[in-house]
């Protein structure tokens, strides 16, 4: 994927992060989009560690890859200068045309390079020179630490409630006293209405007479 970079927005970025550097040189030696320290310090702005970069002029291509022609406008033609890359590259900065030139067509940037990729400049000029530079983007963490999933078990099982009832007062329980009433025996039989309760005392008592009377009886007669 090919981009223009634009040279004014991009050098007033870079001379922002030389100037934290402190030194005029240094700022001067990374505010030309023609040496390499410019796009190291781009690189860097965008968060590229370990970053190196290496220039190759116009007739020294052939160290890059294979120099040739390719078709840009469709036509089946090819009609632009272009270099079939031996090594990958993250980036690739295809320069063409004077200085004289428009600062918005100064520069191609290639991203992402891989070997075999074919890099040209866009307006079909012939190259001056690449730039590739390699760098390491770090990784975010992104594992994120695990959180208990695991809550507490809550206790389920209810205390038991007593089921058998008390006994009550009076009431004949289990065991040998089963059947036995409890306290003191109440006189629950009445005698039937119209009988006289009297007459079986009386017959009682007439009964014990005669007996005594029969047992004078036989002692008179054994005298």
């Amino acid at each position: 994927m090919s981009t223009t970079f634009r040279r004014g927005a991009g050098a007033i970025a870079a001379g922002l992060l030389v100037a934290g550097g402190g030194t005029m040189a240094h700022a001067d030696s990374h505010d030309n989009t023609n040496q390499t320290g410019y796009w190291v310090t781009y690189l860097e702005a965008e968060g590229y560690v370990d970053v190196t970069c290496t220039k190759v002029e116009a007739g020294q291509l052939s160290a890059l890859g294979t120099v040739g022609q390719v078709d840009t406008d469709g036509d089946g033609e090819p009609d632009t200068q272009a270099v079939t890359v031996n090594d990958p590259w993250l980036l690739a900065v295809v320069k063409a045309g004077s200085t004289d030139a428009s600062v918005d067509d100064e520069n191609t940037l290639w991203w992402d390079v891989a070997a075999g990729d074919a890099i040209y400049h866009k307006s079909g000029k012939d190259i001056s020179h690449v730039i590739g530079c390699n760098g390491v983007l770090p990784e975010e963490p992104t594992d994120e630490p695990e959180q208990p999933t695991d809550e507490p078990e809550q206790p389920t099982d209810e205390p038991e409630q007593p089921t058998d009832e008390p006994e009550q007062p009076g009431t004949p329980g289990d065991g040998d006293d089963a059947g036995k009433p409890i306290g003191p025996i109440v006189q629950t039989d009445v005698p039937e209405k119209g009988v006289n309760p009297a007459l079986p005392l009386a017959a009682v008592a007439a009964a014990g007479l005669g007996l005594a009377g029969l047992g004078l009886r036989r002692r008179g007669q054994e005298h």
